[in-house]
């Protein structure tokens, strides 16, 4: 999960995100890391770029 923050904070794209981790798709990444954090990729991107 680190490791896919880190790309989300960095601006890397989902679908880059996703298959670098090993998802079969976007969506299983996205629903993944809405389970580990509470929010979804895009609230999260959202959240660094703010904070």
């Amino acid at each position: 999960m680190v490791c896919a923050k880190q790309m989300i904070a960095q601006g890397r794209n989902l679908e880059d995100i996703s298959e670098t981790l090993g998802y079969s798709d976007q969506r299983s990444f996205r629903r993944a890391f809405q389970a580990w954090t509470g929010l979804n990729p895009s609230e999260f991107r959202q959240r660094v770029s703010i904070g």
